[in-house]
């Protein structure tokens, strides 16, 4: 029922109550989010006491009472942040299906019952239902663990065929480690594996490890759950699919000491597990430090392009999205989402670069090109969390589903794999990562079949045989028996080569007598890179043959013969497969069907290895691409290892680069209004003659991507150039004139020289400028000087393939926040980002997600009250941002619509020493209300007031 709220402001004056006291004190490190997902009841803590002490709580707005959740991966160190994603939640992989259900990971109880299940990748993929009931967990199998860690449990009482578990979930439940669950990434046939530093790319979502380990005789349990959808599937998911459970997660961000300099984690609120993540690496020089915050365009704050279905879609391409119906602003929505919701491609996400009237340009081709009858919705791009601060002004990114950290808009990620194979069905979309392959070995006489000729006598279930008659290699599993271990039923694990058809005598397992029925043809034995974790029966894409092409295509295992080999039918192969060869100047990623030089231009840059804490070797500007494999413009660090080195492809551009000309007229970026083959002009603009002479100018979408050439000349509305690299301009394409950022042409101990610049002298004089890219990559410096084409800077050696981007704001310092603004009238909802300088000043920077740039000192009155260390703040999702700074009593907020400062109550007690975070939260009730909640700094007090004026 709701409730009417009819306190009259002078009359009623805001009131702070008092809550039940936070378990341990606050300190630097502890910070608090809140479970912004409608229900309005719980607050999460995390304080700085250690793992073992236990270092996370929830409060709970209902009961006013607190309770310990698991303990974070590593405790908070100096300063540390939470960030709360409503559609997060429980992931995996789909085990078993039906008309209506889906067998997932066992998890107890009807916890997640009531939440949205959606098919995140594979068949079904898009589809969204309600949970309405989740049966008791299916024990498939328990055993005896041998010996043990935190890793791995080992039972070598098992014969387990490979990867029979996989997927499924594993929970101690007696002895040492009793009580922790976890899920299988892979299986042998005595060995279950929790983690895997290989797999951190492969399955960021359920790659961790024990926190205590396992132990000799303790008893363990291998479980599924069956849950039921409120109706039926349009269609049914299989082994190919991956779900997420929309029940809430928990991003959490703190500084280490070692190498990676954070740590970086998600806790799974329904099975109370923490995930690792992918650590910022070699984006940052050193640790994180100072203030730090995590703000995530999510999906909470719904769709700003409602679902709509598309008029005349079917004139899309692999690259746009046409909906005449519309007349949308241009470049209205340049960095939103675009998902298809329904029709061909449903479930497809790309984040959008570019857009006219009635159509949107993507940042990379569809994987299935949505059809003439689609259904579409834009939001904010929902693959990103952002993270400011650290003394700094650039921005960093992190994309989510490839769980990576960026510095500026993305348009690739992936496995440096000369060849490759990924699990995938008809339509498949996203997913899973490839796992390399090392090799593919033909054979004309492998094995394709097994069958019982002789049962023989003794044998056990999950009995490996090898055949012996004739050939070699050739291996099969005991599925069944019947009285007295007679062989009932087989799988082929290996094919083998050097057999005929008939039958085999075999050898091995415990019993004796068994012969074979095989038939023989055209297989391939492949071995992979690093562990798999297929099964037999799967559908999967092999890529990378060179020769013999005939490898290249969908294939179904026929059979998994260990922890890193499987075997294929090929009927057309004729020979063993060859594959490219990388180098420090190339890179191949098999899966990949890029446009050629679609990526000329953008940087490269490359990680070290597989796990959570891999380091950037190189960061190098691209040259040129084929289909898959690009060539870096100098040579890299190292050579891409097969299999493990990740890889990503970005704009040169870091987030938040300065710009020299703010008037729209004398701007660096449009669309052409026509073009030749050595002109672009573009009527809108009102350029100075002869303002762009020496710059270069680059195509970021539409006709001629790629397209980056030395401007000769201008006048108000044109651009000169020697020629297009690619094509001639024309009204698709959109450009931007390099002005603040681009790769040095050469460089000498702390100076940049870029000769396609003209900068004005000493213009750039005490801005930061970021590296990117070539040596010194996340190093962030503040310019002493400038000439038109040379930076001066207090350290650094650059080197000609040093990529840079000069930053507009100055350095983040203590009481800084990061506001994503998606609830306000005033400016276009979720276009902004709202950021405190903090370091004692009053001022906020707004960035500008449309466009990559920052509107320097947003401007309120009174603009006086400054945020340094103590300083809290919390957005109420509307028009309001609460602040209570410096560790004083005073509370005010930003009215965001009418851009003034208001006071907001003072609560009588005082806050102890000023420390960093953020402790200060919004809570909205079922009914509508607002409570503003409250942690004292470096105090255990808690009080709430409601916002009612």
């Amino acid at each position: 029922m709701a409730l009417t709220n009819s306190l009259k402001p002078v009359v009623d004056l805001p009131v702070w109550e008092w809550l039940r006291f936070i378990p341990t004190q606050t300190a630097a490190g502890s910070a608090t989010c809140t479970s912004d997902d409608g229900t309005g009841r719980y607050i999460y803590h995390l304080t700085s006491a250690t793992v073992a002490a236990g270092n996370f709580w929830r409060y709970d707005t209902i009961t006013d009472g607190w309770q310990q959740l698991a303990s974070t991966l590593l405790a908070a160190s100096t300063a540390g942040t939470l960030k709360y994603s409503m559609f997060g939640g429980y992931r995996g992989s789909v085990l078993a299906s039906s008309v209506n259900t889906i067998t997932i990971p066992a998890i107890k109880n009807n916890i997640l019952k009531g939440y949205k299940v959606r098919i995140m990748s594979g068949k079904g993929v898009g589809q969204e239902r309600t949970i309405t009931s989740i049966a008791d967990p299916i024990v498939a199998d328990s055993g005896f663990c041998s010996t043990g860690s935190t890793l791995v449990l080992n039972d070598t009482l098992k014969k387990w065929k490979v990867n029979q578990w996989a997927g499924y979930q594993c929970r101690i439940i007696f002895g040492t480690g009793v009580g922790q669950v976890r899920k299988i990434l892979y299986n042998t046939a005595t060995q279950l594996v929790f983690q895997d530093s290989n797999y951190q790319m492969i399955n960021p979502w359920g790659n961790t490890a024990l926190i205590t380990a396992v132990g000799a005789n303790s008893i363990y349990q291998i479980e599924s759950s069956v849950v039921t959808v409120n109706t039926n599937w349009d269609v049914q998911p299989d082994i190919s699919s991956t779900f997420c459970v929309l029940s809430g997660g928990i991003w959490y961000l703190t500084t280490a000491g070692t190498p990676g300099w954070s740590h970086f984690s998600l806790y799974d609120i329904a099975s109370d597990v923490w995930y690792p993540k992918t650590t910022i690496s070699g984006n940052i020089p050193s640790a994180l430090a100072t203030d730090f915050n995590l703000e995530r365009t999510g999906e909470s704050a719904g769709a700003f392009h409602p679902l709509t279905v598309a008029t005349n879609a079917g004139s899309n391409t692999a690259r746009t999205f046409t909906d005449t119906a519309q007349s949308w602003t241009v470049d209205k929505w340049v960095g939103y989402q675009l998902r298809i919701m329904a029709g061909n491609g449903i479930g497809q996400r790309r984040r959008i670069v570019g857009n006219t009237a009635t159509k949107l340009t993507v940042e990379k081709n569809f994987d299935v090109v949505p059809g003439a009858t689609n259904s579409y919705a834009i939001y904010g791009n929902t693959e990103r969390i952002y993270m400011t601060g650290n003394g700094a002004a650039s921005i960093l990114g992190y994309q989510v589903e490839k769980d990576i950290w960026i510095h500026g808009d993305e348009f690739e990620a992936g496995i440096a794999n000369v060849s490759a194979v990924t699990p995938r069905t008809s339509g498949y979309i996203d997913g899973q990562e490839s796992i390399g392959i090392t090799s593919i070995t033909y054979s004309a006489t492998g094995i394709l079949t097994v069958a019982v000729n002789a049962p023989g006598s003794n044998y056990v279930v999950g009995d490996v045989v090898t055949l012996s008659t004739s050939g070699s290699g050739g291996t099969a599993v005991v599925t069944g028996v019947t009285t007295g271990g007679a062989v009932s039923a087989l799988e082929l694990m290996a094919s083998g080569s050097g057999y005929s058809n008939g039958s085999s005598a075999t050898s091995g397992g415990t019993g004796t007598s068994l012969t074979i029925t095989i038939t023989v043809g055209k297989v391939g034995n492949i071995v992979t890179a690093i562990n798999l974790n297929f099964i037999t029966g799967e559908s999967v894409n092999i890529a990378g043959a060179l020769t013999d092409t005939s490898w290249n295509g969908l294939f179904t295992i026929i059979g998994v013969g260990s922890a890193s080999t499987f075997s294929i039918a090929n009927p057309s192969g004729t020979a063993s497969a060859t594959f490219a060869t990388a180098s420090n100047t190339v890179l191949y990623d098999s899966t990949k069907n890029w446009t050629a030089n679609e990526h000329t231009g953008r940087l490269l840059t490359l990680y070290d290895t597989a796990g959570v804490a891999p380091a950037i070797t190189s960061a190098m500007r691209i040259a040129s691409n084929t289909n898959n494999s690009i060539t870096a413009v100098a040579a890299l660090s190292q050579i891409p290892t097969n299999g493990v080195s990740r890889y990503t492809i970005t704009d040169i551009a870091s987030f938040g680069r300065d710009e020299q000309y703010v008037v729209a007229g004398f701007g660096n970026t449009g669309y052409a209004t026509a073009g030749s083959p050595t002109t672009l002009t573009d009527s809108t603009k009102t350029w100075n003659p002869s303002q762009w002479v020496g710059y270069k100018v680059r195509m970021v979408c539409g006709t001629g991507l790629g397209n980056e050439s030395v401007i000769t000349a201008n006048t108000a509305t044109q651009l000169t150039v020697a020629s297009w690299g690619v094509a001639t301009p024309d009204t698709t394409s959109k450009y931007i004139i390099m002005d603040n950022f681009g790769i040095a042409t050469s460089g000498a101990i702390n100076t940049i020289n870029d000769t396609t610049k003209n900068w004005k002298v000493n213009a750039l004089a005490g801005k930061r400028i970021r590296i990117s890219g070539g040596p010194g990559i996340g190093n962030e410096l503040v310019i002493t000087s400038n000439t038109a084409t040379q930076i001066t800077l207090p350290s650094q050696t650059p080197t000609s393939s040093t990529t840079y981007t000069i930053l507009s704001p100055p350095g983040r310092g203590t009481g800084s926040n990061v506001t994503w603004l998606t609830g306000t009238t005033a400016m276009q909802k979720g276009k902004y980002m709202l950021v405190s300088r903090g370091g004692a000043t009053p001022y906020f920077d707004l960035y500008n997600i449309n466009t990559g740039t920052w509107d320097v000192t947003y401007s309120y009155t009174p603009q006086t009250e400054t945020f340094s260390l103590g300083t809290m703040f919390a957005y109420d999702g509307a028009d309001r941002l609460y602040i209570n700074n410096n560790s004083t009593n005073r509370v005010y907020y930003l009215d965001l619509t009418n851009n003034t400062c208001q006071s907001s109550g003072y609560f009588a007690y005082g806050h102890s020493t000023a420390i960093t975070n953020n402790r200060m939260e919004i809570i909205q009730t079922a009914d509508g209300l607002k409570y503003l909640y409250l942690m004292r700094n470096s105090g255990t007090e808690f009080w709430r007031t409601l916002l009612f004026w």
